[in-house]
């Protein structure tokens, strides 16, 4: 499948984005971002930001898939994503690390070197795309004090950061697949559970490598987890100042296994 890149700006983009905003990122239509906010981040004077869209091209038609919001901040050279996402349909790992790449180019072109992120880091197949695939940086975990709309789990999210210039990235296509040395990675360092937390330089933490399978199937499970992640992140990001530098992932016993890694920053 072909997909375009582009700005979203004139008013046939911008209602063709405001048509499927709540498909793509799961949101009430009470909070659908505004079209004059859209619009208002397609002026270039001075520079506001941009809203980069998705298209698939298929038999001259182009339908919008996936969505980038970035705003500029009061750093310099630096860019905050609200929301990144396509459809559904299209999460198989391709398009929206496609997406992501094109968000740098744009970004770059602009003089822009920083790149920060919210994310849910219990989404294991985000971890694995932003640390692993584009080298994020998970610098500080946001609590959610409220609760979800379940009424049972937090949506608690992790800030990262992109060194755009300076960090691991790569173009390629990858499936994340760790080699055989997952298992040696395992052995040699230390996992961190809410019950241990060793004081080392380097220490992993598991996740769950499906966390949405897990909720459908077990909620009470996917509860203890978030809770448990909750306290981890707290007191290594928050309090030890660590950072999450990347996400692994291997098959031990032929059931999938993912893992942070957390360095510390002293």
């Amino acid at each position: 499948m072909e997909v375009a890149f582009r700005e979203i700006k004139t008013v046939e983009e911008i209602e063709q984005f405001y048509s499927v905003q709540e498909a793509i990122f799961s949101i009430r239509p009470e909070d659908r971002f505004p079209s004059h906010f859209i619009s208002m981040l397609g002026r270039n004077d001075p520079e506001m930001g941009f809203v980069l869209g998705a298209y698939k091209l298929e038999d001259g038609i182009e339908d919008l898939i996936g969505v980038s919001i970035n705003i500029t901040t009061g750093k310099t050279e630096t860019l905050y994503c609200i929301i990144t996402g396509v459809l559904p349909k299209y999460r198989n790992g391709i398009y929206g690390s496609k997406l992501i790449s094109k968000v740098r180019e744009h970004a770059i072109q602009r003089n822009f070197k920083f790149f920060y992120l919210v994310f849910n880091p219990l989404e294991a197949n985000l971890g694995r795309l932003y640390f692993r695939k584009f080298g994020f940086v998970g610098i500080r975990l946001k609590v959610d004090s409220s609760l979800s709309e379940n009424n049972i789990l937090p949506n608690d999210k992790l800030l990262t950061r992109w060194d755009m210039l300076n960090s691991r990235y790569s173009i390629e296509e990858s499936d994340f697949e760790q080699s055989a040395s997952f298992q040696e990675t395992l052995k040699k360092l230390s996992i961190a559970n809410e019950k241990q937390m060793p004081d080392e330089k380097r220490v992993l933490v598991k996740i769950p490598n499906d966390f949405r399978l897990l909720k459908e199937k077990e909620p009470n499970m996917a509860l203890s987890v978030s809770l448990n992640l909750r306290k981890v992140l707290l007191e290594y990001l928050n309090k030890r100042n660590y950072n999450i530098t990347d996400c692994i992932t291997g098959k031990i016993n032929n059931v999938r296994e993912s893992y942070y890694l957390l360095e510390a920053c002293r």
